[in-house]
């Protein structure tokens, strides 16, 4: 199973997970098709990387609350935009060496899954 099936094909990914389980099917929730957890870019690189480093720190000196504090005035909204449309495109150069780096995985995976994905090497 495959993130691109969960996407896709919800319901049926759903009904197999039942099956494999041995258990009734669940009803479907009304709420299904809300995004939960959509991937955040920052906006400003940079500064996300200070601000991570911060954290880390403040969390290291047991200092939760000052990061609470910092969450609530929307410092982590104004940095992160939401939604999987705004992650950038990797660079063709960057797409060609990582390919070449997983290209065996990729077969090993097609190999154990039986599934065509060679829409990974794309």
């Amino acid at each position: 199973m495959f993130l691109d099936d969960i996407k896709n094909q919800p319901y049926a990914v759903l009904h197999r997970i039942c099956q494999w389980l041995g258990v009734r099917e669940v009803e479907w929730p009304e709420y299904v098709n809300e995004k939960y957890n959509a991937a955040k870019v920052s906006q400003f690189p940079w500064l996300s990387k200070q601000i991570e480093w911060l954290t880390s720190m403040l969390h290291s000196y047991k200092l939760h609350q000052v990061v609470e504090y910092g969450k609530k005035l929307g410092l982590k909204e104004a940095i992160y935009s939401e939604g999987e449309d705004e992650i950038p495109k990797l660079s063709d150069e960057d797409r060609i060496q990582l390919i070449e780096e997983y290209n065996n995985d990729i077969s090993f995976v097609e190999k154990v899954t039986g599934r065509d994905i060679s829409c990974w090497r794309k």
